[in-house]
């Protein structure tokens, strides 16, 4: 599948313990991946893993390229405003409160979202400019982040 495609319909989400995002929902265009976090996340309870198919389709993905990249919050404001076409002068609040969470070390680009609190940082920054949600490969599969 290309990574650069905006025209997947069907997604699948692994449900099970610790799960539920208020901010930021991760599906993925590949069931098989989602069968694997369900079958993860329910290993230390007693509930059955599930897999449950969501229709949606990205209009505005922020798109990550490599998973493995270290990056600072500037880094994202810069990669975020650029494909924007929002103005950063009028998105200038968001933008301040977005590095004041994470302040100016680079981190892995996982651990934008490595906290509720931080996925509440990174989806309120996203929505700001448009996006609807963050797509990436892992595993092979193109998942999404759903902001909500």
């Amino acid at each position: 599948m290309n990574i650069d495609s905006l025209y997947e319909a069907m997604v699948y989400r692994g449900i099970g313990s610790g799960s539920n995002s208020r901010t930021i929902r991760w599906v993925s265009a590949e069931k098989k991946l989602a069968n694997q976090y369900a079958i993860h996340r329910t290993l230390n309870n007693n509930r059955e893993p599930k897999t449950v198919s969501i229709e949606f389709t990205p209009k505005k993905p922020f798109v990550i390229h490599n998973n493995n990249e270290y990056l600072s919050a500037s880094t994202l404001v810069a990669r975020a405003a650029n494909a924007s076409l929002l103005s950063k002068q009028f998105a200038l609040p968001v933008i301040n409160k977005f590095r004041n969470h994470f302040g100016k070390e680079p981190r892995p680009i996982i651990n934008f979202w490595a906290t509720e609190s931080d996925k509440k940082a990174l989806a309120e920054f996203l929505k700001a400019f448009g996006y609807d949600c963050i797509q990436m490969v892992e595993d092979g599969s193109i998942t999404y982040g759903i902001l909500r």
